[in-house]
């Protein structure tokens, strides 16, 4: 079965909305990934950014990152990105995948991210809805988000969620 990235989206923030603040497609900045063989990155250390596919906010002011793979080939070149899910702001990172992909693929997505802290995450239309198949682990030196940056990421999140709704009318 074929589910869209935004489908999953709404899934997981309808899921966990009513006790997190949950944004869709933020730019986030992050560090290099050290595999990279682009020698200009290396200038751009502090200006690299790139789009979490989706942000949750927790009470305590933790930002969770949720990243959406729908094809094998997305997810392994996932490893392969100038910038791997790197943003200071991010404590906790998770691959989340379609039900019937994700039961598929397990053995691989565990594989790949055997060595790795992110979570998986598994979202399917029967109860669990949201399934987490493993936790991310957090990453320890993250501190919660300031009053700045939660005014700022919540300024983008009414921006995007009014801007996608009103794209899905306009179609």
């Amino acid at each position: 079965m074929n589910i869209s990235e935004e489908t999953i989206q709404q899934m997981i923030a309808q899921h966990i909305g009513f006790q997190n603040i949950c944004i869709p497609n933020v730019l986030l900045t992050g560090k290099r990934n050290e595999n990279s063989n682009d020698w200009r990155a290396a200038f751009q250390d502090y200006c690299i950014q790139y789009e979490a596919d989706l942000i949750y906010i927790s009470k305590a002011r933790y930002l969770t990152e949720v990243e959406i793979k729908i094809s094998m080939p997305d997810f392994m070149n996932d490893f392969n990105k100038k910038v791997y899910h790197s943003s200071p702001l991010v404590r906790n990172l998770y691959y989340a995948f379609h039900q019937d992909f994700y039961e598929k693929n397990e053995e691989k997505i565990f594989n790949a991210l055997k060595d790795n802290d992110a979570g998986i995450i598994a979202v399917g239309k029967k109860y669990p809805f949201v399934d987490y198949k493993k936790r991310a682990k957090a990453r320890k030196d993250v501190k919660p988000l300031d009053d700045k940056e939660l005014q700022n990421l919540m300024r983008i999140g009414c921006m995007k969620w009014f801007t996608n709704d009103k794209r899905r009318r306009d179609k």
